[in-house]
């Protein structure tokens, strides 16, 4: 957007947007296509470079409460993970869990099959 002079040198500005949309590292080429007047110079090499924008933050995996409890004949509860981004994702973003035996046997005071879970929060660009 803005040019910068010293010397010989002269420098532009490329503002990057700052999203809340979890992405993995993105990359654009910025190549050097004309000089004018051509009898005065020629493109030298590197005629291009490729900048990286890193995104600005993983997402923060958490559980939504850390205790749950619930009386036997409730059937089920719900336990909630949140991915910490407000915008979705680049790509899926897939969780995975453990289920062990505090007080309670996984496998015998559950309807686990598994003790090995995941929830997978879906690419939404």
């Amino acid at each position: 957007s803005g040019a910068t002079l010293n010397g010989d040198t002269q420098c532009i500005q490329i503002e990057i947007t700052e999203d809340d949309i979890y992405e993995e590292d993105e990359v654009f080429i910025f190549q050097i296509s004309s000089v004018m007047p051509s009898s005065a110079a020629v493109i030298g090499s590197p005629m291009q470079v490729t900048k990286t924008i890193q995104d600005n933050g993983d997402a923060e995996v958490e559980f939504v409460m850390t205790e749950y409890s619930i009386n036997e004949e409730a059937g089920s509860i719900g336990i909630c993970v949140n991915s910490g981004v407000t915008q979705g994702f680049e790509t899926d973003l897939v969780v995975g869990f453990m289920a062990t035996d505090g007080k309670a046997t996984v496998l015998d005071d559950t309807e686990f099959s598994s003790v090995l879970f995941s929830l997978t929060f879906p690419d939404t660009s």
